[in-house]
């Protein structure tokens, strides 16, 4: 598949089959993760697989706490789309499902000068990461960083690591994607 297609058509899903990604398939779109660019080359990422039952629990026990707070920016950001709100918690909930979550985290030796760029650097990576798994047939979501429960994440998940940034779940569509529309006004040429 051309890059510009898997780009164009790449989708977040928010629900996924049983069916596990395989360890050949995780380890490809690992790779992707770890070719990404990075700024002066730090490769300034941390990244861990959840694969178990019992870790993935554990993240969403962890995350749910901040179940509140999310509600109540989704219905800002949504005042009449209650449909939104509820399939977004509800997702939050369940990770549809994914018997795969990728905890991204910046290496502890990134640099506190440098944490901004190095979260770019790793949000990158897991860019890399959304597009390969597309290419193979695999989809996923990238969940945002839930500031509140961040020392929680990287406490339980990576304390040798740096702030937490992300989550992608990953898992085989048990659902089609939809494309918002794209807005325009976004790009200006000089």
């Amino acid at each position: 598949m051309d890059v510009i297609d898997v780009i164009r058509d790449r989708r977040s899903i928010r629900k996924y089959t049983d069916q596990p990604v395989s360890d050949e398939m995780l380890e490809k779109i690992i790779e992707a993760g770890l070719w990404a660019p990075s700024n002066k080359n730090r490769q300034p990422w941390h990244f861990v697989v959840l694969r178990s039952p019992e870790a993935i629990e554990r993240y969403q026990e962890i995350v749910h706490k901040t179940r509140q707070q999310f509600r109540e920016e989704l219905e800002e950001r949504f005042p009449n789309r209650t449909f939104v709100v509820e399939e977004s918690l509800s997702f939050m909930e369940t990770l549809g499902g994914a018997k795969t979550v990728v905890l991204a985290f910046l290496d502890k030796e990134y640099g506190k000068d440098d944490e901004f760029a190095s979260a770019q650097s790793t949000s990158a990576a897991v860019t890399n990461m959304t597009l390969a798994a597309w290419s193979l047939g695999i989809a996923s979501c990238w969940m945002y960083n839930p500031k509140k429960v961040e020392g929680d994440i990287r406490a339980e998940f990576a304390p040798e690591a740096g702030p937490f940034v992300c989550a992608l779940s990953l898992g085989y569509a048990a659902q089609q994607g939809r494309a918002p529309k794209r807005r325009e006004g976004r790009v200006t040429y000089r």
